[in-house]
Formats: structure tokens, C-alpha cells, sequence
């Protein structure tokens, strides 16, 4: 009897050893003593292994895990390595552009905010490289004039110096709350020299159509 329980325990303990877990995704199984593979050596393991991609790849997700990743598939990463290259390109190429410095006055009063882009960018850039900013101009449409969150009021003097509007851009301003003579959707107004230091004004209330 002694021995029945001597190999019965050996057994349990062995197959507890090699109890092995599915890597939804994966390509292996790990033992149970293994833990999950983090989200980097996930994405390592699919081939995708530059630092700054994957960090870019990553910021996509609020709180990125293995399963979301996988829930992507292979085609969905692919695509989103593709549009963070496309993007760590376009920032590498415009850190060579003349600066642009705007002022914006927050809707509450005050100092307006100086902020600093390139050439060629628009406000959503300078959204999303600016937290004040973020906190008071919201972009949810990103940036194809479908919404008004991005509604900013230009001076009387300073409104010739921005090329004029498309129809849909027209077509979304007719929709905004604080509509004036020289608003516009910050995204799709280019930075240039001519805006150099320009201030435009944030209005009281905006519409989120999108």
C-alpha cells in the first residue's frame, strides 16, 4: 500500500508539473509554474521588436494586455505597426520644419497657453502634444471635420492669414455653438508662418456631433 501511495503522489505531482495552459494566439504551451507572456514579448514573439513601434502599437490600448492583442489578430497588428510607422516617419521629417508659435485663450479667461508646432501641423497635433490644451479642446472626430469639438475663433486681423474653408468644414461650422465671423475646426487649419504667433480663442461651448 505504501508504495501505491508513493508512485499515486508522484504521478499528482507530475502532472501537476506539466500541466500546460493554452497561449490564446500563441504558438507554444507553458507549464503552469510558467507565467503569462507580457505584452512586449507578445508582440516580440509576432515579430515586432523596435522599442518605438511598440510603444506606439501600445499606446492605442487604455490598458493593453495579451488578449487584447490577440483579439486584434495578426492582420489588425500588422495594420497598426504600419500606421505607427507611418506616423514616427512623419514626426522624424517635421522636427526638420520651421516652428510655429500659437497662443490659445482658454473659454474660462486668463494667460492664453503658448504652444509650439511645426510647420504643416494642424491643432490636433498641438493637442495632442499638450495636455493643458487636451483638458480644453477635444478632438473626437480626429481630425476629419465631423465634429466641432476643435471650434476655435481667430482675431478679425488674423483671419485672412488662414486659407479659406471647404464645403464640409463650412457644412460642420453651421452646426457649432459660439459660431463667428472668423471661426474655424482647429484641425483643419495648417500651421504656417503666417500664423506665427498669432492668439485664437476657444469658445464657451462646444457641439460633439460625431
Amino acid at each position: 500500500m505504501k508504495r501505491i501511495a508513493v508512485s499515486a503522489a508522484r504521478l499528482t505531482g507530475r502532472a501537476s508539473a506539466m500541466q500546460k495552459t493554452w497561449v490564446s494566439g500563441g504558438a507554444r504551451y507553458f507549464s503552469s509554474t510558467d507565467t503569462e507572456p507580457t505584452v512586449e514579448s507578445f508582440l516580440a514573439q509576432k515579430g515586432y521588436t523596435d522599442p518605438q513601434i511598440v510603444k506606439g502599437m501600445l499606446a492605442v490600448f487604455p490598458k493593453p494586455s495579451v488578449k487584447e492583442l490577440t483579439q486584434f489578430g495578426d492582420n489588425g497588428l500588422a495594420a497598426l505597426s504600419a500606421a505607427v510607422i507611418r506616423e514616427v516617419e512623419k514626426n522624424a521629417a517635421s522636427e526638420h520644419l520651421p516652428n510655429v508659435t500659437i497662443y490659445v485663450r482658454s473659454a474660462h479667461g486668463g494667460e492664453p497657453m503658448k504652444l509650439v508646432g511645426k510647420e504643416g501641423q494642424t491643432f490636433i497635433q498641438l493637442q495632442a502634444n499638450n495636455r493643458v490644451l487636451a483638458d480644453e479642446m477635444e478632438c473626437a472626430c480626429g481630425g476629419i471635420a465631423a465634429c466641432s469639438t476643435c471650434h476655435i475663433i481667430f482675431k478679425q486681423s488674423d483671419f485672412a492669414k488662414v486659407p479659406g474653408a471647404d464645403d464640409a468644414e463650412v457644412d460642420m461650422l453651421d452646426l457649432t455653438e459660439d459660431l463667428t465671423d472668423t471661426s474655424r475646426l482647429g484641425c483643419q487649419v495648417y500651421l504656417t508662418a503666417a500664423l506665427d504667433g498669432v492668439t485664437v480663442q476657444l469658445p464657451k461651448e462646444v457641439r460633439n456631433l460625431h
